[in-house]
C-alpha cells in the first residue's frame, strides 16, 4: 500500500506539469503536507460519500424504471397467453370492434369525426356544465 501511495503522489504531482521533475521533500515539509493531505482526504471523503449517495439514487431510479418496464411486458405477455381469461377475452372483443370500425370507416374518417366533435363542442353548446363523464358512468 505504501508503494501505491507514492505512485499516486507522483502521479498527482505530474498532473499539473507533465515535464516537471519530482522533488524530494525534507521531513519538516512532510509534516505540513501530511496535515494538508489529511484535510484534502476529509474533503475527498465527503465528496466521495456524496457521489456514492448520488450514484445510489440514480441506480435506484434505474432499477425502478426497469421494474416498471418489466411489469408492463409481463402484463402484455399474460394478456396474450390468456393467463387472465376475462381480460384477454375483453381485449379480443375490443380489438375486434376497433378493427371493424376502422374497416368500415377508415382511419382518416374516424380522426375527422373526432376532431370535428372536439372542436365544435363550444359552438354547439356555448355554456356547457362541466361534468366528469367517467364518474357519471361509474356512479
Amino acid at each position: 500500500t505504501i508503494v501505491l501511495y507514492y505512485l499516486f503522489k507522483n502521479y498527482r504531482n505530474k498532473q499539473g506539469n507533465p515535464f516537471a521533475p519530482v522533488i524530494a521533500v525534507t521531513s519538516s515539509e512532510t509534516a505540513e503536507e501530511d496535515d494538508e493531505e489529511d484535510e484534502e482526504n476529509r474533503e475527498e471523503k465527503k465528496s466521495l460519500k456524496q457521489s456514492l449517495d448520488a450514484l445510489q439514487t440514480i441506480l435506484l431510479e434505474f432499477q425502478e424504471g426497469c421494474g416498471s418496464v418489466g411489469s408492463y411486458f409481463e402484463r402484455i405477455s399474460n394478456l396474450s397467453y390468456f393467463e387472465e381469461p376475462f381480460l384477454s377475452f375483453l381485449f379480443c372483443c375490443l380489438l375486434a370492434a376497433v378493427s371493424l370500425v376502422l374497416w368500415m370507416f377508415g382511419l382518416r374518417s374516424v380522426l375527422l369525426f373526432w376532431g370535428v366533435n372536439k372542436f365544435t363542442k363550444k359552438l354547439r353548446d356555448s355554456n356547457p356544465v362541466p361534468t366528469n363523464e367517467v364518474d357519471n358512468l361509474i356512479l
